[in-house]
């Protein structure tokens, strides 16, 4: 059920749960890579 969940939704962190020492684009992509994703598939989705 956890991981149905963790893949369906989406979600965006407040300012303080934000990593400083990281870029907004890596910010983005560190649940995908926590979850054993692969970041390259999902690069192609974030737009400036």
């Amino acid at each position: 059920m956890k991981q149905c969940l963790s893949f369906m939704l989406s979600y965006v962190f407040q300012f303080y749960n934000l990593v400083a020492n990281l870029t907004v684009e890596e910010n983005i992509l560190l649940p995908i890579e926590l979850s054993g994703r692969k970041t390259r598939d999902y690069k192609h989705k974030l737009v400036e």
